[in-house]
């Protein structure tokens, strides 16, 4: 498991958790052993649930989910989500744990598919500009990410986000928002 508070790879005796997602998709959580079982089990369901609320295409390479303690940010990648449990706290507090998971799980499961694509990047070019700066300065490692919720808010959800969001997306990213639309991609959960 990669701890970032050590910033390496660990080997720990884990708790481990199979969260079953639909009838086929199985994600094993890895609970690191500071925890006792009763607090492993806690954050396992806490964070498991929060992660059954992706989109099933989301599940297309995420294999486990590493849990520590620790103010440390969350990650995506590896066929994994990382997260520390000070951080997922506040994630927590500040009503955004499902736009993390939405971020980190993009990571995991689209960047290798979308953020070289010569499509994407023309989609960035044309665009011109980005919805943050985070994606801005790193547009190969965090456009994607940083681009997915607000399509899915756009596309999908238009009546929960106030209209001059909605539009300022469509201003700001009108070329990645149709180079999703054309992935097939719908918030559809696994059954």
């Amino acid at each position: 498991m990669f701890d970032r508070r050590t910033a390496s790879f660990e080997t720990f005796n884990a708790h481990l958790f199979d969260a079953r997602y639909g009838t086929e998709t199985s994600v094993e959580i890895q609970v690191n052993p500071e925890f006792s079982n009763a607090e492993a089990q806690r954050f396992a369901d806490l964070y498991g649930e929060a992660i059954g609320r992706l989109p099933a295409f989301y599940f297309r390479d995420l294999e486990t989910v590493w849990i520590h303690d620790g103010d440390e940010l969350a990650g995506g990648g590896n066929n994994n989500i990382l997260i520390h449990t000070v951080q997922g706290t506040r994630y927590i507090e500040d009503g955004i744990l499902e736009e993390l998971m939405l971020h980190e799980g993009a990571h995991t499961s689209l960047d290798s598919r979308h953020a070289r694509d010569p499509d994407w990047v023309a989609a960035q070019r044309a665009d011109g500009s980005f919805l943050s700066a985070y994606g801005r300065d790193n547009p190969e490692r965090e456009d994607v990410a940083e681009s997915i919720g607000p399509w899915l808010a756009v596309r999908f959800f238009r009546d929960r986000i106030p209209s001059t969001l909605a539009e300022e997306i469509e201003r700001t990213i009108p070329n990645r928002l149709r180079y999703f639309d054309c992935t097939g991609y719908t918030p559809a959960i696994l059954e």
